[in-house]
């Protein structure tokens, strides 16, 4: 039915609906379409905190997770970053090594986006923080003992290479 709302000049109306159902945890899973929309709507707004609240509060396994990365790339939204890599994919080095990538990136280091590389550090220690008490990020869910043993393998290993 989005075509018809957006066609009738309505489409605003239709993702603000649409955030209500998905914020109530009544809708899961979102078209790549339409959830592109809703970013573009809401990142063209600054709308972020309720942006990265839609998107955690989707499914990233049955969602795209190709196009829910780019979205949390592009309007640096780090906690969904975490969240979509770990509950879509149960990755858990891919986001540590996406957010590395971006602050050593030479055009992030513009002073316009020096504030969001100090936001960035303290997301990486959060979540380093919260696997090294053996939890998970976000949500702070119990790993089991082998999961929490390779990740703390993994993470010494990358920072001895990057040292």
């Amino acid at each position: 039915c989005f075509p018809v709302f957006s066609a009738a000049g309505k489409e605003m109306m239709f993702l603000e609906r649409l955030e209500i159902f998905i914020l109530a945890d009544q809708l899961k899973t979102v078209p790549p379409k339409i959830i592109l929309r809703i970013a573009d709507t809401f990142g063209n707004r600054n709308f972020f905190r309720r942006l990265e609240a839609i998107i955690l509060h989707l499914d990233p396994a049955t969602c795209d997770l190709k196009t829910l990365a780019s979205i949390c790339r592009k309007y640096c939204l780090i906690t969904a970053i975490f969240y979509v890599y770990l509950n879509g994919v149960d990755e858990w080095v891919m986001p540590l090594d996406d957010l590395l990538s971006v602050m050593m990136d030479k055009s992030f280091a513009t002073a316009e986006r020096r504030k969001y590389f100090v936001i960035l550090g303290w997301k990486l220690l959060q979540y380093l923080q919260t696997i090294f008490k053996g939890e998970s990020f976000p949500g702070g869910f119990k790993l089991p003992f082998t999961k929490l043993q390779s990740l703390i393998q993994v993470i010494f290993f990358s920072f001895k290479l990057l040292s």
